[in-house]
């Protein structure tokens, strides 16, 4: 289900007031700032409020899980600097301001309610059951919303089932109520297709969009008005600007930058956050975007210990930074450090004062906002039941009679991965859907189905059955679309059809069209197969599988996207279609110079433990080299960077490990070409930064 508001012009991260009337205190400046708080406005021009967690245990706790934590203060107009809000011990999670900065709502994980706090201290109220996500006031009415997530689950990080909203404050009010029955009968049911992850919702101006992981790591812009979300990226902390720029941003796994989208334009760009004085190029987290559109937050440095995963060490170094952004958003010109404390600071939230803050020239009521269009593979949507373009690409199905939206997100699972184009790299593992099945039955029964899905064979050709494409129920194999001896196959229960020749290393059109009583293949749009067959699938419970069988076994060499399925058959019109917009876009694909170097380890990166890396369970690490030998194409200079795979399905590959003084040859591409590495763990412990970083494309 999704909550929907209706009457809202069709645009995108768009604002329709100005931030000044978004409950701010009015013109209340207070009186003159403290030498840390000028220094504080300097940077937002403007009274400013922040909140973090703070531990006082052993330093470590970055996401705010126990109760060695209190809450903390810092008001620019304050003489004394930082003050304890909350010392009580407990659980004091994701701190954030309401819309007029009076108040911190905070939540406890371990009695899974929600809190507010008086900016004075001097009350707490009770605001119900919920981890809470976010506070948004609706300009239109003045009713202030409390966002919030139930149900939590395992996801590696924190995710809960559902989304809810309740009126934090009515109109005219300054300060929250407490929980109450009266209060629990107008709670809203906002998200329940998906689970969601906690860091970072956030919410447009208008409300009608907001940032989020659905969940982690698949993240990017939910619209309440259509009821769907638009996957835009891998990753995690994603944020929303609160203006009119339609700018949403997510971290990077190094931890050291955000890539920005422009929703509605296609534009995306990088913006470093950790070159604040003192970081010295290590990793930050928790990075947040305040309510005033210049001014973002973050966390750092983090550089205890050695190699990998310094995050989860937190240490006494950890402060929070205080950010401004330039005009154009494309880099943080400008830092104050805003904790200055022998603990580790964590979990910031930023509240200016909008009010009196100056205004861009630009910032003004709601634009339109051009969306981009739809995605015109495939030509047939009707009776789509399942569809993976790849993994930046088509991966839902959208019902606008129910507003029912279903998400399809295969995962890599041994040592399969992204290839540079998003697609399945199958590679020595597979692609694995267990919800396929059930997701594919929810609309109802199926009586004849095709599949259709683009594949290109690579590798020596393999001995015996490999799998390219399974239906799987427990131990039992139901539909399974194979290479053998050269030949793709299809079998099904007792029955093994051929269905034509394998041609390696080029792309390959594959659609199966069955109904009760026949089966019909086509191969790059022309019919090879017509024959009868009789196939009756209970999909509930079923899993997909891509590239082997669920043990790892049966392993195929290639890769795979453009995958479809369908609760009917497709005319071969229809078929033909979808094969050319299939194979334009792979034709359109710029394919790198060949780059292969033979070059000596000359310093390493610490190899990280799946343990150290989770929840990711893939990372990369970063070594550099002198080159012995261009063997082909073309490099600069004669050292370089180059990260290459050190954990695939949080296990530890066995060619992780390049010791100093050990020789290697290189099949390398510029590592900002990948894209698809991104939303990856990448571990650098080098110190020279401003050498080319490639990527090692060999296992």
């Amino acid at each position: 289900m999704v909550m929907a508001w209706s009457g809202w012009s069709r645009l995108a991260f768009v604002l329709f007031i100005s931030l000044g009337a978004m409950g701010c205190v009015g013109e209340r400046l207070g009186p003159a700032p403290t030498t840390l708080g000028q220094e504080i406005e300097r940077l937002t021009e403007a009274p400013t409020r922040i909140v973090w967690v703070q531990d006082i245990g052993d330093q470590r706790d970055f996401l705010a899980h126990g109760t060695d934590l209190r809450l903390m203060g810092l008001d620019s107009r304050e003489e004394g600097g930082a003050r304890v809000l909350l010392d009580t011990p407990r659980s004091k999670a994701k701190p954030m301001f309401t819309a007029n900065g009076d108040w911190v709502v905070f939540s406890d994980r371990n009695e899974e309610r929600m809190y507010a706090i008086q900016w004075d201290g001097q009350r707490i109220l009770d605001l119900g059951p919920g981890f809470a996500m976010a506070t948004w006031r609706d300009a239109g009415t003045g009713t202030e919303w409390l966002y919030f997530a139930r149900e939590p689950r395992e996801h590696g990080m924190p995710t809960h089932n559902t989304l809810w909203r309740y009126p934090l404050m009515d109109p005219g009010e300054q300060d929250p109520r407490e929980y109450s029955t009266a209060l629990e009968a107008r709670e809203e049911l906002v998200w329940d297709q998906t689970p969601v992850s906690e860091d970072s919702f956030q919410i447009s101006a208008d409300g009608r969009f907001a940032s989020a992981a659905f969940p982690w790591p698949h993240v990017g812009v939910l619209d309440f008005e259509t009821g769907r979300w638009e996957r835009l990226a891998r990753g995690c902390w994603v944020a929303m600007s609160p203006d009119n720029e339609n700018l949403f941003w997510v971290f990077d796994s190094p931890h050291r930058n955000v890539s920005m989208f422009r929703h509605g334009s296609g534009e995306q760009w990088v913006v470093n956050v950790n070159n604040a004085p003192g970081v010295d190029d290590h990793e930050v987290y928790h990075p947040r975007w305040s309510n005033h559109p210049d001014i973002v937050t973050i966390t750092g440095p983090y550089r205890e210990g050695g190699g990998a995963r310094r995050i989860t060490r937190g240490g006494k170094a950890v402060k929070v930074h205080l950010g401004r952004l330039n005009e154009a958003r494309t880099e943080v010109t400008d830092w104050v450090v805003v904790t200055d404390d022998t603990y580790a600071d964590f979990y910031p939230d930023v509240w200016v004062q909008t009010s009196t803050a100056p205004r861009r020239a630009e910032t003004r009521e709601s634009r339109d906002a051009e969306v981009p269009a739809a995605t015109t593979w495939p030509v047939a949507a009707d009776e789509l039941r399942y569809v993976w373009e790849n993994a930046v690409g088509l991966s839902e199905t959208f019902d606008p009679e129910t507003r029912t939206q279903r998400l399809f997100q295969p995962e890599p699972q041994f040592r399969a991965r992204f290839d540079r184009h998003h697609g399945m790299l199958l590679d020595g593992g597979l692609f694995r859907d267990d919800n396929a099945g059930d997701l594919i039955a929810e609309p109802g029964p199926i009586d004849a189905f095709m599949v259709e899905l683009m594949v290109t064979p690579t590798g020596p050709q393999p001995d015996g059955e490999t799998w390219v494409f399974a239906v799987q129920r427990d131990a039992e194999a139901l539909l399974v679309l194979s290479e053998k001896a050269g030949e793709w196959r299809l079998r099904t229960g007792d029955r093994e059809i051929t269905l034509g020749r394998v041609t390696r290393n080029r792309p390959t059109h594959l659609a199966l069209s069955l109904s009760p009583e026949r089966l019909q293949v086509f191969v790059n749009g022309q019919q090879s197969v017509s024959e009868p067959l009789a196939v009756a699938l209970d999909w509930a419970g079923a899993a997909f599988l891509f590239g082997g069988d669920a043990a790892g076994g049966r392993d195929w060499s290639g890769t795979l996207d453009h995958f479809a399925m369908y609760a009917r058959n497709l005319q071969p019109a229809e078929i033909r279609s979808n094969v050319q917009l299939a194979r334009s876009i792979h034709e359109a694909r710029p394919e790198p110079e060949p780059l292969a170097v033979r070059a000596r380890v000359t310093e390493v990166s610490g190899i990280p433990t799946p343990e150290e890396m989770a929840p990711y369970r893939r990372a990369l690490v970063v070594n550099e080299y002198e080159v012995l030998e261009v063997m082909s194409g073309e490099l600069d200079g004669d050292r370089f960077l180059a990260a290459h795979w050190a954990i695939l399905d949080a296990t530890s590959l066995d060619t992780a490990e390049r010791p100093v003084g050990s020789e290697h040859v290189l099949m390398l591409e510029p590592f900002e070409q990948r894209a698809e590495l991104a939303g990856e763990r990448l571990v650098q412990d080098t110190e020279d930064f401003l050498l080319d970083l490639y990527f090692d494309t060999r296992l």
